[in-house]
């Protein structure tokens, strides 16, 4: 009896309730990557990234759309490896790193190496947002939506942020480089994103594939993923921490050339 009160109040949340849920992990996760920001980015600016995040999504539905036409989406989806990796993480992350190239390259405000991190990261939380409300609205039956809506805000959201951070890391870095090492961190900033992410979804796309012939091996798949996680979170903490103090000393410097080890 208990269970089924519980099960109705879920179903009977009201949608502002659920919206709230959705959105305000992308929120405190944006806030926290402009805190970090020393010299404030413009918020204009800011807001057209997330617009452009947005924009990704239709264009990753437009992609599969096509892929499907012609038969492929449905082949890459047939296994968790390309499923995870390509029909995912390569297309989501191009996607992203193709918004965000036309977005900042250029842009006159992108004057340090922290700005690639964010941006990148404040983009890939608008993808995140209409993602994560599409799931909690449209992808799951009402009575799921706030427990989806909790899990996707503790992982999924914190993920695509953490996968921006990695590829705004890279990119900041590929920016203020010249030559053959610009192309280098240009291509290391898209296949990083797209390696963390592939491996994030691979897990627990694996984890669910094996669940129907092994319970113990899905098990130690779920396991695996949550350690990756917490790896996801150390790498992308480290690589911000690290242009944070990268662009303190060249603001110490002058800006003068001075050597960083990566």
């Amino acid at each position: 009896m208990e269970e089924q009160a519980i099960t109705q109040e879920v179903a009977t949340m009201s949608p502002t309730m659920l919206l709230i849920i959705g959105v305000l992990p992308v929120f405190i996760l944006a806030w926290y990557v402009y805190r970090k920001d020393k010299n404030k980015e413009p918020i204009g600016l800011l807001l057209k990234a997330f617009v452009y995040g947005i924009a990704v999504v239709p264009t990753v539905l437009l992609i599969h759309g096509f892929t499907s036409l012609i038969g492929l989406y449905q082949l890459v989806n047939i296994l968790p490896s390309t499923r995870a990796f390509i029909s995912a993480a390569l297309v989501e992350e191009g996607t992203k790193f193709f918004f965000l190239k036309r977005l900042i390259w250029n842009n006159k405000e992108f004057d340090e190496r922290f700005d690639g991190i964010v941006y990148a990261s404040i983009l890939s939380l608008g993808f995140a947002c209409v993602e994560n409300l599409m799931y909690i609205f449209q992808y799951v039956p009402a009575e799921m939506a706030l427990t989806t809506g909790i899990q996707r805000g503790l992982f999924a959201v914190p993920a695509h942020f953490l996968f921006g951070v990695i590829m705004g890391y890279y990119f900041g870095l590929a920016r203020f480089s010249t030559g053959q090492r610009q192309i280098v961190y240009l291509c290391v900033s898209l296949f990083a994103a797209i390696l963390f992410h592939g491996f994030y979804d691979y897990f627990l796309m694996a984890a669910e594939f094996v669940s129907q012939f092994s319970q113990g091996l899905s098990l130690l798949l779920v396991l695996v993923f949550y350690i990756f996680d917490i790896i996801l979170w150390r790498a992308a903490m480290k690589r911000m921490k690290r242009h944070q103090e990268d662009d303190r000393r060249f603001a110490e410097n002058n800006w003068a050339k001075i050597t960083i080890k990566h």
